[in-house]
């Protein structure tokens, strides 16, 4: 008997109907039910099957780079709080998104050479918190993009207040080679408090002014596996004060006028590739 005809659920696979929709979750049905079009309509993917989120292009934002896109950004993480952003390759133009504030958010592009955020003021950190010097925030997940600062002196990420959070193969672009402008990734602590645990992993960086630093009071944060090339400074400890155990494992460092500038406590390199830096692979300071 054919098991479209068998009203008792049984199949020649020895799975009934019945056993396959109890299988079934809930969250599966109705997203069954959601995608349902117009009878004679073809279904097409949707950005949460296809990629696990929503998409910005939903928001309004321009993948051109002619038009500013910030407040789509602005929108769409104020509207996700903690949701899955995934960013299409291209080029957004935007100024000071912010959107680190609730805790949760994760920024997802194609690749670190498809999807680029760039700068044209410089006027704050790209992404950061908003609520920095209230409260403190955590469990963020940023990567597969580029950050181009295009020769600004400001800040792409800056994780001031956040804790728990990863920034993973994200490529940072400051000015050039004869011009090192911006900061990369900024460790710091306005409240003296709530800024440790944080993660930037395999992750690369050029031409800028310093590529990782971490301030006062932003202890216990961490970086793996990266490459930082032709910067002013590569990694810069306890530039403003006391800093605890900022700890970096592997990668490289080369080209850069200081490859680390040390003035840390209980700071921790291992296995750091030191190459071809101008005046000194290492450089240590009094905090």
């Amino acid at each position: 008997m054919d098991d479209e005809n068998d009203n008792s659920g049984s199949s020649r696979d020895g799975i009934s109907r019945r056993q396959t929709l109890s299988g079934m979750t809930l969250a599966g049905v109705l997203a069954q039910g959601a995608r349902a079009q117009a009878p004679g309509t073809v279904p097409g993917p949707t950005w949460f099957d296809t990629h696990g989120g929503v998409s910005i292009l939903d928001f309004g934002a321009d993948p051109s780079g002619r038009n500013d896109s910030s407040a789509a950004f602005r929108k769409a993480l104020r509207e996700l709080e903690g949701g899955r952003l995934f960013v299409p390759r291209g080029r957004y133009l935007v100024e000071r998104i912010g959107g680190l504030g609730p805790a949760g958010q994760n920024v997802v592009g194609e690749s670190r050479w498809k999807t680029v955020f760039t700068t044209e003021a410089g006027g704050g950190p790209l992404f950061a918190s908003e609520v920095a010097h209230r409260g403190t925030s955590a469990f963020h997940r940023l990567s597969n993009f580029m950050i181009d600062l295009q020769g600004h002196e400001t800040v792409a990420i800056d994780l001031a207040s956040i804790n728990s959070t990863t920034v993973q193969r994200v490529h940072f672009k400051g000015g050039t080679d004869r011009v090192r402008q911006g900061t990369g990734v900024r460790f710091a602590a306005p409240l003296d408090r709530g800024a440790y645990d944080n993660t930037v992993f395999d992750c690369s960086f050029e031409y800028l002014a310093r590529a990782i630093e971490w301030h006062n009071g932003a202890n216990n944060n961490a970086v793996y596996n990266c490459r930082l090339s032709n910067c002013g400074v590569g990694y810069h400890a306890a530039p403003t004060g006391p800093v605890d155990t900022p700890r970096v494992f592997g990668g490289r460092v080369e080209g850069c006028d200081f490859g680390l500038v040390e003035g840390a406590q209980m700071g921790a390199y291992f296995a750091v590739r030191f190459e071809d830096n101008r005046y000194a692979d290492i450089r240590f300071t009094a905090a």
